[in-house]
C-alpha cells in the first residue's frame, strides 16, 4: 500500500528512496514488486549491510538520498495522499518556513477503505518551537510537532541537526528523537491542521502493541533487538529500561538529545509532578487486575514518586485507574472465555481493497483550499 501510494504522488519534482530492512530472504521479492509499483516514477533501491535498528536505518536511508531541498520519510504502514506534496509545498512557499508537518489519520483495519475526515478547507498556522518544548516538558505531547514521519523539512535543518548532534536519528523512538533535536534547532514551522498521511497498517504498529500491553511478534521483536542493541539508550529516563508508558517512551528521546548535544541547547527541564500524573493516566490503557505487568507499571510510578517528593495521585485519578482496570479485566476475560485472541493481528486486505481506497483518496486535497496566515504572523497571533 505504501509505494502504491507513492505511485499515486501528483507532485513530479520528487526523488524516491526505498531502503529495505528487510531479511535476506525476501530481497528478491521486495526488489520485483518495487520495480513494478514504481515504474515510471523516478526512484532508487538500497539496502544497508544487514538488518539495522530503526534510527540506524533511518540515518542510513536519509545518507543514501540524492541532494534535494526538503526531505522525509513514510514507512512501510503509512501512505501520503495523492495530493499530499501539492499541498506542502503550498503551505511552505506561503508561509515562509524551512520545515511542515501533518496530521495523520486512521485506515479502518477490517475494510481499509474508511476514510479520515477532511475539514471543509485545508488549513496551516506557523509554530514557535519553544513553545512546544514548554509543552513537552509539561507532559504535553503535542502531535503538531515534527517527528519526520509527519513532515517534511528542508536541508538547512538536517544541517544544524548533525552539526549539534553528530547524527539526525538516534535513540529507541527515532520519531521522537528527531522531533527534539529539529525543535532545539529551528525556531518555527508551519503546521498543516489536515489529514493528509494514512496510517493504513495501525494493528501491526509496535507503539500501538507495547502501550497497550498488546502482544504481536513485531512488538516483541522490536523490545528484544532493543533490549540486545541499544541498552545503552534504554538506560536513559525519566524511567530507566520502562518501555510501555507513552509518556515515558517519548521524553526518553529528550533526555537522550540534552546528552548527545555538543553545544548548548533549550532543552528543557522535565516537570516531575506533571509527569507523575501522566504515567499514571497512561497506564489506563492497559491496567488490570492479576496482571503482573500492571503491578510492575504501578510500582515503578510509585517508586518515581517518592523518588522525586512528589505526592500521592489524587483521589480522582486513583478512581478513574480502578474503573478502568475493572473493565480491561473483564475485557480480557470475556475475550479468553470466547477463545478470541488479544493480540494485536496483522491487516489483511485483497487487492480490490486496496484499490478501492486509491480511488477514493485521489480526489482529496484537489477540492479543498489551503489557507496559510500571513508569513509574519505566529501561532495564536491575530491579525
Amino acid at each position: 500500500m505504501t509505494l502504491m501510494g507513492l505511485a499515486e504522488l501528483d507532485y513530479l519534482d520528487v526523488s524516491l528512496v526505498v531502503s529495505d530492512n528487510s531479511d535476506a530472504g525476501v530481497l528478491d521479492e521486495n526488489s520485483r514488486m518495487i520495480e513494478e509499483t514504481l515504474k515510471g516514477r523516478r526512484h532508487i533501491h538500497v539496502r544497508p549491510g544487514r538488518v539495522l535498528p530503526m534510527a540506524d536505518h533511518w540515518n542510513f536511508a536519509l545518507d543514501a538520498t540524492p541532494d534535494a531541498d526538503f526531505f522525509g520519510i513514510v514507512t512501510d504502514r503509512m501512505m501520503l495522499m495523492p495530493a499530499a506534496l501539492s499541498i506542502c509545498d503550498e503551505v511552505l512557499s506561503k508561509s515562509d518556513q524551512e520545515a511542515v508537518c501533518f496530521k495523520n489519520g486512521v485506515v479502518c483495519s477490517k475494510t481499509g477503505t474508511a476514510l479520515p475526515d477532511m475539514p471543509s478547507g485545508i488549513s496551516a498556522r506557523v509554530v514557535e518551537s519553544d513553545a512546544v518544548l514548554d509543552d513537552f516538558a509539561k507532559t504535553i505531547l503535542r502531535k503538531d510537532s515534527p517527528r519526520f514521519l509527519n513532515s517534511f523539512v528542508s536541508r538547512s535543518c538536517i544541517s544544524r541537526i548533525k552539526q549539534r548532534y553528530g547524527t539526525v536519528f538516534a535513540g529507541i523512538s527515532p520519531d521522537y528523537a528527531f522531533a527534539f533535536r529539529f525543535l532545539d534547532t529551528t525556531d518555527r514551522y508551519a503546521s498543516i491542521d489536515a489529514p493528509i498521511l494514512i496510517d493504513h497498517s495501525p494493528s501491526v504498529s509496535n507503539g500501538m502493541a507495547m502501550t497497550r500491553n498488546i502482544g504481536n511478534a513485531a512488538a516483541k521483536d522490536f523490545l528484544h533487538r532493543a533490549a540486545s542493541e541499544q541498552s545503552s539508550e534504554l538506560a536513559f529516563g525519566p524511567i530507566p529500561f520502562e518501555t510501555t508508558l507513552l509518556p515515558n517512551v517519548i521524553l526518553r528521546e529528550l533526555e537522550i538529545a540534552k546528552s548527545r548535544a555538543n553545544e548548548a541547547t533549550r532543552l528543557p527541564v522535565i516537570d516531575t509532578g506533571a509527569f507523575h500524573v501522566a504515567c499514571a493516566k497512561a497506564m489506563r490503557r492497559s491496567v488490570r487486575f492479576f496482571d503482573p505487568h500492571s503491578q510492575r507499571l504501578a510500582a515503578l510510578i510509585e517508586e518515581y514518586r517518592v523518588a522525586h517528593g512528589l505526592p500521592h495521585l489524587s483521589a480522582r485519578v486513583r478512581r478513574t485507574t480502578f474503573l478502568r482496570a475493572v473493565k480491561n479485566t473483564v475485557s480480557r476475560w470475556v475475550k479468553m472465555l470466547l477463545g478470541t485472541s488479544s493480540d494485536l493481528a496483522g491487516v489483511l486486505r485483497d487487492e480490490k481493497g486496496d484499490l478501492e481506497l486509491l480511488t477514493n483518496l485521489r480526489n482529496i486535497g484537489h477540492t479543498h483550499a489551503v489557507s496559510v496566515p500571513d508569513r509574519r504572523l505566529r501561532d495564536g497571533e491575530t491579525q
